[in-house]
């Protein structure tokens, strides 16, 4: 399993790095074509076929990869289930199209969900497939599929970009991605399962069952997410919104790609050993571990380098993003330390603790947006920080990691505060040791990222050793 898993994060941060480059390349190009409103729209479209897309997987997804021993039956139904909820989504998006056009004020929306909700319908014929890949860990599939899409999606974007399709080009990217993706998955998976024409109500049920409160929780952890883009949208126009949703986007980035490349390894091995909760225990806490000590050196490196990336990368209109970009990679870092716990929870079969985490959490959220929203994009970054570093720290552990693994307080915080140590003194010492000298900027960036490096890298070994050992023998693995 060993083995499987290393190849599996080779494949995953291939995958990773390949689809963010293709990202970045986009966004490069496009951001000096496209207007900030053409991003906002996007950011709105994004917002309502993300909301839908929850739907459409019914939490089925994770049922499949927890349950160890699923019958070809039950997989054709669950297949089956997927495509009718596809085919209704399509339709509902359709006929509610205009009334969000409307509560947004925004006319143009209407034909925008519509196109784009066509997108419903062939994720629903293929996403068993990538599930069954991911369950087997046939990450290399996964990673061609995903650059292939990808490199299809950027071709599409900037040639249309080019042709003033304005936020068209955006949608026909989407779309794109989810048509070639689909369909290597369809090439893939069809081979080793092919649905028959089978439907039961008690296998549904089943997984309805386990993925009723997974669902639950990915549309409150949705709602949750989105709070900001819907506020803003609402209130402050499009225009804003591209600048915000731009800034949020990139403080995501990071944790988007570094994150998967382990849960999606972790995940399967927990719902391996889910019974044996001594190697539960130190399989998650590691995990937490691992991403904290990549995320946090990671943003604090944008960190220090926000206003020269934004400039280089998206151009001078989008200066005014540089100060919420800031705040967004702090709430970004700290946010990413949480994402393992949802892997714990499925493959314990707990669905049903995020469900009420994220209950309790939109309690907080939409109150302090909305608090934050009267004092601009920043006011609302802030508002966004403020809670991520009050809740997810004491309570997320008593309420979530405690009982799932039985983690004490300082077995949990250990695994996230060595990390945040090492880099606070790496970052200290480098950022103020470079700017006592005067360089100009880019120099001074250059040098301050390799001596942190090296101090992160030392204090690491001094301190950290397991993750300094395991990234070892992940390079070995790769190059051997």
């Amino acid at each position: 399993m060993k083995k499987k898993a290393l190849s599996g994060i080779r494949w995953t941060t291939i995958s990773s790095i390949s689809v963010l480059s293709l990202q970045i390349i986009q966004l490069l190009i496009l951001s000096r074509i496209l207007s900030p409103s053409d991003f906002g729209m996007m950011a709105l479209v994004m917002s309502v076929v993300g909301f839908s897309n929850l739907f459409l997987d019914f939490g089925v997804s994770s049922y499949i990869i927890h349950k160890q021993n699923i019958s070809n039956k039950a997989l054709s139904s669950l297949y089956w289930l997927n495509v009718l909820v596809g085919l209704f989504f399509f339709a509902l998006a359709y006929v509610l199209a205009p009334f969000i056009a409307d509560f947004y004020n925004e006319k143009e929306l209407t034909s925008i969900i519509r196109l784009i909700s066509i997108n419903f319908i062939v994720i629903s014929f293929t996403s068993q497939f990538s599930v069954l890949l991911q369950k087997e860990l046939h990450f290399k599939k996964i990673a061609f599929i995903n650059i292939i899409a990808g490199i299809s999606g950027l071709t599409v974007a900037v040639l249309l970009a080019l042709n003033d399709y304005h936020v068209y080009s955006l949608i026909y990217s989407a779309m794109t991605i989810t048509a070639i993706s689909s369909l290597l998955y369809f090439i893939y998976g069809i081979k080793d399962h092919c649905p028959a024409f089978f439907l039961s109500f008690g296998e549904i049920k089943k997984a309805f069952s386990f993925g009723l409160f997974q669902m639950g929780e990915r549309i409150l952890n949705y709602v949750n997410f989105q709070f900001d883009v819907i506020i803003i949208g609402r209130f402050f126009g499009t225009e804003l919104l591209g600048i915000y949703s731009i800034a949020k986007n990139l403080s995501m980035y990071p944790s988007n790609i570094i994150n998967p490349i382990i849960t999606k390894v972790s995940f399967p091995i927990m719902s391996k050993i889910q019974h044996d909760h001594f190697k539960l225990k130190g399989t998650f806490l590691k995990t937490i571990n691992y991403l904290s000590s990549i995320n946090f050196f990671v943003y604090s490196v944008l960190f220090f380098s926000a206003k020269p990336l934004i400039i280089l990368l998206l151009g001078n209109q989008w200066k005014s993003s540089i100060p919420v970009f800031q705040i967004l990679l702090i709430y970004a870092a700290i946010r990413s330390t949480g994402n393992p716990i949802g892997s714990l929870q499925l493959a314990k079969g707990r669905a049903d603790m995020g469900f009420y985490w994220n209950l309790f959490l939109l309690i907080f959220i939409p109150i302090s947006i909305y608090i934050g929203s009267s004092f601009g994009i920043e006011g609302i970054a802030f508002s966004l920080l403020f809670l991520m570093i009050t809740l997810l720290t004491l309570p997320n552990w008593y309420f979530m990691v405690r009982p799932l693994c039985g983690a004490r307080l300082n077995e949990y915080m250990k695994q996230i505060y060595i990390p945040l140590l090492n880099t606070t003194v790496a970052f200290v010492i480098s950022y103020y040791l470079i700017n006592m000298i005067g360089l100009n900027e880019t120099t001074s960036i250059i040098l301050k990222t390799a001596s942190m490096s090296i101090i992160y890298i030392y204090l690491n070994i001094r301190f950290n050793k397991e993750f300094i050992y395991t990234l070892f023998q992940l390079l070995k693995f790769k190059l051997g």
